[in-house]
């Protein structure tokens, strides 16, 4: 008697990005203030990061020098 085949189980998701990706190389004194200052503030050193950098942008753009 012959086997049924098993289906295909897809073992991956695929989710639509929003944005593009984009790395950052800290030094670990860096890395490690980064992770202290986002763990204060419960968010994930990613987000933390967005922030900071969104932050920078709206004050550079409104013409803010610092």
């Amino acid at each position: 008697m012959a086997r049924k085949r098993a289906t295909k189980v897809q073992t991956t998701t695929t989710r639509d990005r929003v944005g593009k990706a984009v790395r950052l190389d800290l030094p670990p004194e860096v890395y490690a203030r980064l992770e202290k200052a986002a763990e204060k503030r419960g968010l994930t050193k990613a987000s933390y990061s967005r922030q900071a950098v969104m932050e920078k942008l709206m004050a550079d753009e409104a013409g803010a020098i610092r």
